[in-house]
Parts: C-alpha cells; structure tokens; sequence
C-alpha cells in the first residue's frame, strides 16, 4: 500500500469524509426494538427511522409559524365557551 500525504489538515479531514463512513456504538436492544415496532429488517433503516421520528417530535416550526395567523376567531373567550363547574 502506497503511503498518502497530504499538505493540509483541511484536506485531509475532506479525504476522510469521501473516503470513509461513519462507525458509530448502537445499544443492540433498542434497535431490535425499533426493528420490531417498525417493522424493518435493516439496522440502517431503523437508525434512520429514529432519527427521523426523533427530530420530527423535536421540530416546533410549523407550529411557530401559525402564530399570528388568525387561527382564533376575533372576540373568542375560552372562559365563556367551557362548561362551569
């Protein structure tokens, strides 16, 4: 194998990312889990699914972006349309 140099960190840390995947530690009983909950076979279709679902129950902007936009009737009073006590 022929020795690579390379002039800068720069560039090295760009060959790592084009050249070489991440390996990351997973908890093997939590993605058995999600396999069974969700019914994939694939480890990476289940990291995927997490991580999807995980930001999705995280991202608040589209509920922010209804603010403001009339969603309430003008002149509504939550207290006169509850029932009393």
């Amino acid at each position: 194998m022929k020795a690579r140099f390379f002039r800068t960190a720069a560039e090295f840390r760009r060959w790592l990312q084009r050249h070489h995947g991440t390996n990351i530690v997973l908890d093997s009983r939590l993605v058995n889990r999600v396999k069974r909950l969700a019914s994939v076979k694939t480890t990476r279709e289940a990291v995927h699914l997490a991580l999807e679902h995980y930001v999705r129950s995280r991202d608040y902007s589209a509920v922010l972006a209804l603010r403001g936009s009339g969603g309430v009737a003008e002149g509504y009073d939550p207290k006169a349309a509850s029932p009393r006590r």
